[in-house]
């Protein structure tokens, strides 16, 4: 695979991880008595399947980066350039680490804007 192909699964990363921010932060300006509560909700989901596809796709170039491929004949290039692999290693943590955070947000936006549980009395 040339070089410049394994850095659009960068790029997704990037990109997956961005729209999530911005949804975050939009999210933040939402009256709490909104109706679009449910609405938010089902977007949560979508975009943690997005946040975790990207972080998948990088985490498939990080380990042919970092292992190489025989079959193909890429070889592993952390050797070589060790700051790289440094730098994709701490990006996938702290994208694993926010995934956890979001999907605890996800399962309390859905405790609070669907009540599975029944729990408020009408």
């Amino acid at each position: 695979m040339p070089v410049a192909d394994s850095f659009i699964f960068y790029r997704y990363f990037v990109i997956a991880n961005a729209i999530v921010t911005v949804y975050g932060f939009l999210v933040l300006f939402l009256p709490s008595k909104s109706q679009l509560w449910r609405l938010v909700v089902a977007l949560d989901m979508v975009l943690t399947i997005l946040l975790t596809s990207g972080i998948s796709a990088a985490l498939a170039i990080g380990s042919v980066g970092r292992h190489g491929n025989s079959y193909a004949g890429w070889l592993p290039i952390c050797g070589q350039v060790p700051k790289y692999c440094d730098q994709v290693k701490g990006a996938l943590i702290a994208s694993f680490v926010g995934l956890l955070i979001y999907a605890v947000l996800l399962l309390y936006a859905i405790h609070n804007a669907l009540d599975p549980l029944f729990l408020h009395k009408t």
